[in-house]
């Protein structure tokens, strides 16, 4: 195999933040092990911080479960017997529930000052009510639709709540 002019094998070169990452020269950067200096820096910026690691798996949880549940919603509500207008409807619904929910909780976190016992709770009640949905789906409209928006009573102001 012919080594290339920076001396690689097969001519393959690579740089990064303007140094060949395989360069044995005297402008190679200083490593640590077998790891450039630039992107040593970069790992340790990456490195997680332990005094926010709880609130980065909180994220991590409640945005993961909002991922398997919205996309599907509609379509989880047609399969229970609910009419385009009816979907449509409780789609409208919902973010007016949000104007009141979310400022309700935080009120009451900010008037007992129990931001994480508040949040806990609000985290295991709103996906018990969630999977209640699926034994209300044969049910019609007014068990669904009531399930639903008491479980975004209590499910919406997460959000605001892990932010504070």
């Amino acid at each position: 195999m012919e080594k290339a002019g920076n001396g690689v094998p097969g001519g393959f070169s690579a740089e990064v933040g303007g140094h060949n990452v395989f360069s044995e020269g005297a402008d190679a950067p200083a490593t640590r092990g077998a790891i450039p200096q630039h992107l040593d820096r970069v790992m340790d910026r990456l490195s997680v911080n332990r005094d926010y690691a709880l609130c980065k798996v909180l994220y991590f949880f409640h945005y993961m479960t909002i991922s398997f549940f919205v996309p599907y919603l509609s379509i989880f509500l047609r399969e229970a017997g609910l009419s385009d207008f009816q979907i449509g409807m409780l789609y409208a619904i919902r973010p007016m529930l949000s104007m009141i929910s979310m400022p309700f909780w935080g009120f009451i976190a900010d008037k007992h000052q129990k931001h994480k016992h508040i949040l806990m709770g609000l985290m295991a009640v709103a996906p018990i009510l969630r999977l209640g949905l699926l034994a209300v789906s044969g049910m019609g409209l007014w068990p669904v639709t009531a399930l639903l928006l008491l479980s975004d009573f209590f499910g919406n102001p997460i959000e605001p709540i892990l932010d504070s």
